[in-house]
């Protein structure tokens, strides 16, 4: 093998080194990512919404939700949409007057961050809704058994 051919040789090696630990960092990347899912990602959120739900509506909202509709993405099949008709017409009544309802609603997890998510990433939206559904049923598992 002459010189030339040795480098090239060398240097492709080297190339597929590189392409090899990228792949690993990708896939450790991916792997956080579902992890963060599965601890969840928006529960500090959704406790935070439960417990606005809860002051707003009293115990039992929960079952007053359609788990089979629930849909973080469709104004009226939300959260709030099934609680009081249409998110944009009635997320204000949640809070304080002269609340910024944007991020009050991503900080209660009725919707998601547009900085984050800008274009209301319907993977994002449709995590925080299965995270909502989770919620909902163990909290009406556990008020059915006490």
């Amino acid at each position: 093998m002459d010189n030339n051919a040795a480098q090239f040789f060398v240097g492709f090696i080297m190339c597929i080194g590189f392409v090899v630990v990228l792949a690993e960092l990708v896939v450790m990347c991916i792997a956080s990512l579902f992890s963060r899912k599965e601890r969840g990602m928006f529960k500090d959120q959704i406790e935070a919404g439960a417990k606005l739900l809860d002051e707003k509506l009293g115990q039992g909202w929960e079952d007053r939700l359609d788990l089979e509709k629930l849909d973080l993405g469709d104004d009226c099949n939300c959260i709030v949409g099934q609680l009081y008709g249409n998110f944009w017409k009635d997320a204000p009544r949640l809070f304080p007057e002269g609340s910024n309802v944007i991020k009050a609603s991503i900080s209660h997890g009725f919707n998601t961050d547009p900085v984050y998510d800008p274009d209301a990433d319907d993977g994002i939206l449709h995590a925080l809704t299965l995270e909502w559904k989770a919620y909902i049923q163990e909290r009406r598992s556990h008020v059915s058994t006490n």
